[in-house]
């Protein structure tokens, strides 16, 4: 008797953890893989179109090339173009929440969509490192501030002393 109280606690437990379902599979493209958000294919042409971004000399190249991207409704691109080293801080982070918006897969099934992943995670890391940048020089600015105040005071106070 006692040993089948001992096996009920189990067999219930057990029967918790039978599915009901059919599980939810991941979403595919035609049973051949994940669904990539850019191609693969054109992952090529993303980084062809960054470079020549980074390479134009003067605002009108760019600016015509982040017309283009957004014409043609390329946010990928557009995305990558805004984070690139030769953009603003204002475009750069415009750009990484454009990027953070999309559907990415970053799998090593779809390269494109990883590369952009990865890219995100860096132009991230690096504006958390401009903004503690702009904290410590913010701070660095009232320390000098105070310095000075302190040694204005100081001079004060030998001035004072030697006219008593």
């Amino acid at each position: 008797m006692s040993r089948k109280l001992l096996m009920m606690p189990l067999l219930l437990g057990l029967l918790g953890c039978q599915t009901t379902g059919d599980l939810i599979p991941l979403t595919t493209t035609g049973g051949s893989g994940p669904a990539c958000y850019v191609d693969d294919d054109q992952l090529t042409e993303l980084l062809d179109q960054q470079y020549r971004y980074q390479q134009a000399g003067g605002n009108n190249p760019r600016l015509q090339q982040l017309a283009a991207a957004r014409q043609n409704g390329n946010k990928a691109l557009e995305g990558l173009l805004l984070t690139s080293p030769a953009s603003s801080p204002e475009q750069v982070t415009r750009g990484a929440a454009l990027l953070g918006s999309l559907p990415l897969y970053p799998d090593a099934h779809c390269m494109a969509d990883r590369y952009l992943y990865l890219h995100l995670g860096l132009v991230r890391q690096g504006l958390g490192r401009q903004t503690q940048l702009n904290a410590k020089n913010t701070e660095i600015v009232e320390l000098k501030r105070k310095i000075e105040a302190l040694t204005d005071l100081e001079q004060q106070i030998t001035r004072q002393r030697k006219d008593l």
